[in-house]
């Protein structure tokens, strides 16, 4: 059997094995030019680092919960046709579009996303009620090119995938923390899923140690909360801060539970007391990595 046969085979879930030995060379480190989607999952315990609930549980509790969540999210990941990258710790790396291209591969990662907080939501309620910790997930999705294929030596390697695409998607991961977000997805996703499931604008951000700026969305249900949201931020974008500061404390007041329009008031309070930015082009650095 040759190298690129067994990696079919140890590496290619389940769910791609009836159709992939038409595709082996696929499976060799190539270039993804057409769109790649990839996804970054992640734990944490509420109000808490990512390391507290390890801290405050035995080693077996711990284990236990963490064995759930990951097959957990692995069943998601191969119900919606994505192929598992690797597990980080608690965090799951997932990406759709390889080896098989698929059109529909953004709105399969969405779904999947989707799924995945409803069985967290789930298994926090389980474990809250048994005197557990309260464990919530970060998610974040993007689109673009990578390389994408067999990495490693000849004794060992895993079908992976490398580029800023990747990098991307990890560091947007992060940034749910901004916001207090569950799912964030950037500009290429969102164009490429369309008007289904609704999605609201968040910011305009340059992570830590990025070049391009990148427009970030979430999912959201109410259409007044994403007409607000969009005319508060058009506002904030030109810096007219008087208006910006009116529309995103408006949108606070009817919707008094909303995270992002909490951080943009706070955000727009202390620009005021301090100095606004000058120059202004919009984008929010952030020293989220």
């Amino acid at each position: 059997m040759t190298a690129s046969r067994q990696a079919e085979v140890v590496f290619v879930l389940p769910n791609k094995l009836g159709g992939v030995f038409s595709y082996v060379g696929n499976l060799l480190a190539h270039r993804r030019p057409d769109g790649f989607s990839y996804a970054a999952v992640r734990t944490h315990n509420a109000g808490e680092s990512d390391t507290q609930i390890s801290e405050a549980l035995p080693a077996e509790s711990v284990a236990k919960i963490l064995n759930r969540h990951l097959a957990e999210m692995t069943e998601i990941v191969i119900r919606h046709q994505g192929t598992l990258d690797k597990f980080i710790g608690d965090a799951v790396m997932a990406f759709w579009g390889a080896p098989i291209a698929d059109p529909e591969q953004s709105n399969r990662a969405l779904a999947a996303a989707i799924e995945m907080q409803r069985a967290m939501a789930a298994m926090r309620v389980e474990l809250t009620a048994s005197g557990g910790p309260t464990v919530h997930m970060r998610i974040a999705l993007h689109r673009g090119e990578c390389i994408v294929g067999n990495m490693g030596g000849s004794k060992r390697f895993n079908y992976t995938a490398i580029g800023d695409c990747v990098n991307l998607a990890a560091r947007l991961e992060r940034v749910n923390s901004v916001y207090g977000t569950e799912i964030l997805v950037s500009e290429a996703v969102a164009k490429a899923v369309g008007a289904t499931p609704a999605l609201r604008p968040v910011d305009t951000v340059r992570v830590k140690g990025k070049r391009i700026a990148v427009d970030i969305f979430t999912l959201c249900d109410d259409p007044a909360l994403i007409e607000r949201s969009a005319a508060a931020l058009a506002a904030y974008r030109i810096g007219d801060w008087a208006l910006a500061a009116e529309r995103w404390q408006a949108l606070c007041a009817a919707h008094p539970d909303d995270p992002v329009g909490k951080v943009f008031v706070t955000r727009l309070h202390g620009w005021s007391e301090a100095g606004w930015p000058d120059p202004w082009d919009g984008i929010m650095e952030l020293e989220t990595k």
